[in-house]
């Protein structure tokens, strides 16, 4: 019983270290804003993170990329780490990952339980988990970003939220479709 055990968790280690690998890459695509907030793959791989390993998977992944990323090592947008760019203006949007991923995750895994598949699926996903994560994201973001710069909740949510909410709704949705596809792949291939 212990050796199964064991099995399963190095398996979900090396889920959740392959994971934050995949945050680090999707991190690197980045176009730069003029609002300061980059437009970054990172979302997308937060979502598909908490999708195919679970609320808990997902967040534990987030959470070893940041602390990757808090001592230093390279993994955030434009190959930057260290405390600096947690606690910056941008940090909210980044320590908010974890909670996002596990939205995602805790409404897939419910999802999945549930429903068969098809539109409900789906539609319970996106509305229980995306949907509730993406805006906790930017509550999170925004509230940092006017801490960090003073310049007020209005300017948070102007230089921020606004020209990324089709964007963060497209990596979503194409996040959300990705992940559903690996997770049923894996689920039959025994992963």
């Amino acid at each position: 019983m212990n050796v199964s055990k064991s099995k399963y968790n190095v398996e979900e280690m090396c889920r959740t270290a392959i994971f934050t690998a995949v945050l680090a890459v999707l991190a690197q695509i980045s176009i730069p804003m003029a609002g300061g907030v980059p437009v970054t793959l990172q979302t997308f791989g937060v979502v598909l993170s908490g999708i195919v390993l679970g609320g808990r998977g997902g967040a534990m992944a987030c959470i070893v990329y940041l602390v990757l990323g808090l001592v230093g090592v390279p993994v955030f947008s434009g190959f930057k780490g260290g405390p600096g760019v947690l606690f910056g203006p941008t940090g909210g949007f980044i320590i908010s990952f974890p909670v996002m991923a596990y939205l995602a995750g805790m409404a897939s895994d419910r999802a999945v339980r549930s429903i068969s598949g098809g539109a409900a699926f789906w539609s319970k996903v996106f509305f229980a988990g995306l949907i509730p994560g993406m805006l906790f994201n930017y509550a999170v973001g925004a509230l940092w970003f006017d801490i960090v710069t003073g310049s007020g909740i209005m300017a948070a949510v102007t230089a921020c939220i606004a020209p990324f909410v089709i964007n963060d709704l497209i990596k979503l949705t194409a996040a959300g479709i990705t992940g559903i596809i690996l997770r049923k792949r894996l689920k039959r291939s025994g992963l």
